[in-house]
């Protein structure tokens, strides 16, 4: 019996300890955790977290933010491309149509995306990179 009870006092531990841990890790003001680790998987939106990334030439760096006074929520995903950006432009609008979002009228060289359902906007910038291209997509939410 003694030994169920410390069991179960160990299991209580390690469960408010990963729910500090998730808590923590949603209020961040910054992070920028490594693709496929437990604090981008909890701290990324899974918009974010599921964009393509055509043509990906290294690594993609993601970024949250919790926001802070006048600064919304917002998660990011930055990464060099080798592929055109016409088709970079496909993959992603055929994404976020698909998630239910609407392209929304914005400035030469950038595109937005609003949806009502998640209460969140994206901005996709494409700009050339050393022969390549560096593609921001970025969620407020």
């Amino acid at each position: 019996m003694r030994r169920l009870l410390a069991l179960g006092g160990v299991v209580s531990l390690l469960f408010c300890g990963l729910t500090f841990y998730v808590i923590r890790i949603r209020m961040a003001e910054s992070l920028y955790p490594p693709k496929g680790t437990f604090s981008w998987w909890v701290g990324v939106s899974s918009t974010i977290r599921n964009i393509p990334t055509p043509g990906l030439a290294g690594e993609a760096g993601y970024f949250t933010s919790a926001g802070d006074g006048p600064k919304p929520p917002q998660d990011e995903v930055v990464f060099r491309s080798g592929a055109p950006e016409a088709e970079i432009v496909r993959q992603v609008r055929a994404y976020l149509l698909a998630g239910g979002y609407l392209e929304q009228p914005a400035d030469r060289g950038e595109l937005v995306f609003a949806s009502h359902l998640e209460r969140s906007v994206v901005h996709v910038k494409i700009v050339p990179a050393d022969g390549s291209l560096q593609v921001t997509i970025t969620q407020f939410q």
